[in-house]
Order: C-alpha cells, then structure tokens, then sequence
C-alpha cells in the first residue's frame, strides 16, 4: 500500500462547471502531490462539470452521484472514501489563496486541542464574509434580526455576533461554515460525519454544535485567506430560501426542542407582522425606494413561509 496523504480535500459539485475548475486550479497549485487526495462528489451535474475537470486528469478522485444527494451526504461520501489524516470539506466556489493549506495544516499541527479550523474568508468585492463563522443560533439572534435592540444595546449585540474583520489574531468560535472547513479524521469519525438530515446549511453549525459537546474546539485562523464567490453557484433563490428556513428549524428542534423552534416561528411570525405593519405604508408612498421596496418583500416572504401549512407540519414532523 502507498503512504496515506497528509490531507484529504472533499468538493461537492452541483451545476458549478466554471467555478469547480476555478477552484480545483487553485487547489492543484498550492497541493503538494504525494500529501494531498482530491475528492469531487458530483451530484448528477447537466452542466459541463465533468468535462471541465477532465483535464485534471488521475489527480482527481471523482465520485459520481445519480441524484443530487445534498451537501451532507455528499461530504460524507466523500469522507468514507478519503484516508487523509485532516480533512478539508471545500466549496467549489472558493479559491484557495497561496499557502493557505500550509498555513491550516500548520496552525492544526500546531494547536492539538483544535479540532476544526475555518480560514479568513474574503468576497470577491474584497470584503471579509463576516458570516462564516459565528456563534451558535438561538432566540436572542431572531429577536436582535428583526428588532432595533442592536442600536439599543451594541455592546450585547457585538457579544451576540461577533465579527472579526478586524483582528488578525485565532480565536475560539462556536462554529465555522464548510465553505472550507478543516476537521481531524479522528474527531470526523467520532462524530459520524454531517448529519443527512441537512440537504445543505446549517450542516457545519451542527457539526461544530456535537463537537463542541465533546470538548472539541473550532477556530477562526486568519493566518490562511480564500476567495469565496457566494451565491454564484445558486440560481433558484427562492428555493434556497426555503432550504435555509427548513435546516434552522431542524437545527432548533434536534438541539433544543420541539417548543424552543415553535418559539421562534412564533417570534419571527410576530416581528415580521410589526415591520409589515411599519414599512408598508412608508413603501406605497416610496415606491422608488429600493430599499424599502426589498424589506416589503423580505417581510412577506418570512409571513408566508412560516404560516404555510407545509413549513408547520415540516417543524412538526422533521
């Protein structure tokens, strides 16, 4: 048998021809043959995935779906298959920076009671995605969304969310997203991998969720940087709205209860009928106002996902 790679990278493809080669170019460039294994797990891709990576050639391992299997089984297929002593769950839509998976493999080195490391993460407007990490979801974070209880009480709300654009130092978050997510092989087998019961988001929050239940610790790492082209690889929104909405109350339920997530359907059913209340009239009088014009609509959205039938008996049943 050949010596077991140092690292095994995990990129789940659906329809992102353009990105995925972007992404495994960038890859290639900075993976060291003989320590790295590259994984694509294709979930039944139309687009021309599959011939764009071709040229790849024997460097890339690929696993071939037959049907689009969603984000955790499709990282979980690919961890069954891998044999690398970290893994990195990757986004196709990202573009590792140099030495970024020098510096992540040596920060977990490094660190031995670091058990998940999520790199700083810039947008192709250059702005740092203040999202990819955060701490874990709760009441209070709908209730600071949809209120004015931030401006009220900052100091709070910077508790609640913190944002780290501006250090340059890791520190200990509750969870960091699997856009490029580094794990240890042994704590990933512990943990049995995703949860399936996430088609996608909210997978890596509940990962990091068990972890943390284990004593296993996430960590922001500034020292290694990638590219994240969000939201490119997504083109029914309106779906993906409703796949969001499904994998919190999901999250809610599992990790909290059935009452704790009809709480916050219940909450957020409330706030958005005063802010519908507030800014309807604002946006007949504006209707100019783009903003206003987007809250209306974001305000509606949320009343009618969660007073539709099928979203209840979701929560209910799920």
């Amino acid at each position: 048998m050949g010596k077991e790679p140092r690292l095994s990278i995990i990129i789940v493809n659906y329809n992102t021809g353009r990105l995925l080669d972007g992404c495994l170019s960038s890859v290639f460039e900075s993976a060291p043959d003989a320590d790295v294994e590259v994984f694509v797990v294709d979930n039944a891709s139309s687009d021309d995935s599959l011939e764009r990576i071709s040229k790849f050639g024997r460097r890339l391992k690929l696993i071939s779906n037959q049907e689009n299997l969603g984000f955790a089984r499709g990282c979980n297929k690919g961890l069954k298959e891998s044999r690398g002593e970290y893994v990195l769950f990757l986004n196709p839509d990202t573009e590792l920076m140099p030495e970024a998976l020098t510096r992540m493999l040596g920060f977990m080195e490094a660190n031995r009671r670091v058990g998940f490391a999520v790199p700083k993460i810039y947008l192709p407007d250059g702005k740092v995605q203040e999202d990819s990490i955060g701490p874990f979801p709760c009441i209070l974070h709908v209730l600071f969304y949809w209120s004015s209880l931030g401006s009220i009480f900052p100091r709070l709300k910077e508790r609640l969310f913190r944002k780290y654009s501006l250090t340059n130092e890791a520190f200990k978050v509750d969870w960091g997203t699997a856009a490029c997510l580094m794990g240890r092989r042994e704590i990933l087998e512990r943990l049995g991998g995703f949860d399936e019961n996430y088609f996608m988001y909210c997978e890596d929050v509940d990962l990091c969720y068990r972890a943390q239940k284990m004593g296993v610790e996430t960590y922001f790492y500034p020292g290694a940087e990638i590219l994240h082209h969000r939201g490119k690889s997504h083109h029914n929104q309106k779906g993906i709205e409703d796949i969001k909405r499904r994998s919190l109350y999901y999250f809610f339920k599992k990790n909290r209860g059935l009452w704790y997530a009809l709480s916050v359907m219940a909450l957020t059913v409330l706030m958005a009928s005063l802010k519908l209340v507030i800014v309807f009239p604002l946006a007949s009088v504006a209707r100019h106002s783009q903003r206003l014009q987007e809250a209306l609509e974001l305000y509606r959205f949320e009343l009618r996902w969660h007073l539709k039938p099928q979203s209840i008996s979701y929560v209910l049943g799920c």
